[in-house]
């Protein structure tokens, strides 16, 4: 193992009230009544016109685009001071880090917006990289992004691991050839995973140093 590859949200971070809010502002742009939170936070991880078209139904390309711009136009200025941290992330980060291995992050969000929140949490000389949507011309679960994560590393799929939450995140490791390693902190279920085989199923980002080095943390 040479390299943990992160999904951003609701993996290293919690941006519900950021996405929610600036999803259905967007929604309402165009007429639309806002969807519930829950259904939000399923589809988080998608394009933006895809969550629209699983959260609508509506499949018009000129309503999608209205609805990117407007998300993008409210999240300049809302989406990472609605972030948070989770609990675990800066100290499996650390770890990490200390143990050599490179860190990366494969998100659905724009670069800079994860750059910022990086700086911000005074975390960001961890990384070794960040691959955002606007570094790629095809989103998740598109393989691109990871693939090219990868190759900037210099690893393998053999010699990285993707970790998230999402059943997007899944998909996507699985066209990259990549192992994956899911957390249950997102609006998936631990039920849902198996499809993919992950690696494994954890409940809480901590567990993951435990089970990249066990000769560590065993008894």
């Amino acid at each position: 193992m040479r390299a943990v590859i992160f999904d951003f949200d609701y993996t290293l971070a919690d941006a519900t009230r950021g996405i929610v809010d600036c999803f259905r502002h967007a929604q309402e742009s165009i007429g639309f009544p806002p969807p519930a939170e829950e259904d939000i936070i399923r589809t988080v991880g998608y394009p933006l016109e895809v969550m629209h078209e699983m959260l609508t139904g509506d499949t018009d390309p000129a309503r999608a685009r209205t609805v990117r711009e407007a998300f993008l136009e409210m999240a300049a200025d809302y989406m990472t001071a609605n972030t948070r941290i989770l609990p675990d992330t800066a100290d499996v980060l650390a770890f990490l880090k200390r143990k050599g291995l490179s860190l990366g992050v494969v998100t659905s969000k724009r670069h800079a917006r994860i750059e910022e929140f990086f700086r911000r949490e005074g975390l960001y000389d961890l990384l070794t990289l960040i691959v955002g949507a606007d570094d790629v011309t095809r989103e998740k679960p598109d393989p691109e992004g990871l693939l090219s994560a990868m190759e900037a590393m210099g690893v393998t799929s053999a010699e990285a691991v993707y970790v998230g939450d999402s059943l997007v995140d899944a998909e996507t490791a699985r066209r990259a050839g990549c192992p994956f390693i899911a957390v249950t902190t997102g609006g998936a279920s631990a039920e849902e995973f198996p499809p993919y085989h992950p690696r494994a199923v954890l409940s809480r980002l901590k567990e993951l140093p435990a089970l990249l080095f066990p000769e560590e943390f065993s008894p």
